[in-house]
């Protein structure tokens, strides 16, 4: 936590994964409900800004530092609650209540692993991922009201890219200290992370067995797989962060903006 009044989160992917999850969402929407699509927003937004307030709250060393976290925690609340009533009372949109919950309980375990100076783990990585996944037909729903083979198709697209880029980013990171980088060293940390896009195309299968929907999404996750692939097979002990961060950034972008479309043709 850098030393500031206003506590900012220091997981940049996270912010990404949270823009593009929100966009997708809502550019996937032909009718769109503007003061609940902004409601969600906010919410997204202000959940996402409490996430560090809340756990320098837990790890402040004097009353001064808790007192300041604390008090950006009321604000976050109050704004929470705000756009959580407009969303619930006036729109209706009872659903979201699950994506809620998941986000919930992804900011618990970060907070709680940070409460107790622990390292940054891939279960709570994972569960972060997939709260940010959540986010994408959350903002379908918010903004169009609508459940259906778009939300559906956003959850399992959004979940299998945004999961698998752990893995690989991860891989990324373990690469560093393995001293010979060789096929096997290269991927024995990092297949998840294509079999995790592998079983959202099993998925979209899956689906349109069951039934009977068209699933033309299934070539952005094609495409993601690939880009997933190639990450790995391509990767280097020596990359920096900021470039990697910067490829994981344009990747996201790419593949949301290839779901996006493919589902507004549907």
């Amino acid at each position: 936590m850098t030393k500031t009044t206003f506590p900012l989160p220091r997981e940049h992917g996270a912010s990404v994964m949270l823009a593009v999850s929100v966009l997708a969402g809502l550019a996937t929407s032909h009718q769109i409900a503007p003061i609940a699509a902004s409601a969600f927003v906010v919410g997204a937004v202000v959940s996402h800004l409490a996430r560090p307030a809340a756990a320098a709250c837990a790890m402040a060393r004097s009353d001064a530092e808790r007192r300041g976290s604390a008090a950006w925690l009321v604000l976050y609340g109050a704004a929470e609650l705000i756009a959580g009533a407009v969303l619930l009372f006036i729109y209706r949109r009872w659903w979201l209540l699950a994506v809620a919950a998941a986000g919930v309980l992804a900011a618990l375990l970060d907070i709680v692993r940070q409460a107790r100076r622990r390292p940054q783990s891939i279960a709570v990585q994972a569960a972060g991922a997939f709260a940010m996944a959540l986010l994408a037909p959350g903002a379908y729903y918010a903004a169009s009201g609508r459940l259906g083979g778009a939300a559906l198709a956003l959850t399992v697209g959004m979940t299998a890219h945004l999961l698998s880029r752990v893995w690989v980013v991860t891989a990324h990171v373990h690469w560093r200290k393995t001293p010979v980088l060789d096929q096997a060293a290269r991927w024995r940390p990092a297949w998840p992370g294509p079999a995790i896009v592998l079983a959202g195309l099993v998925a979209a299968w899956t689906i349109r067995r069951i039934s009977g929907w068209p699933v033309p999404w299934v070539w952005a996750l094609l495409l993601d797989l690939i880009m997933a692939t190639a990450s790995v097979s391509f990767g280097r002990r020596d990359t920096p962060f900021k470039t990697i961060g910067l490829a994981e950034t344009v990747e996201s972008t790419l593949f949301a903006i290839v779901l996006t479309v493919i589902l507004r043709l549907m």
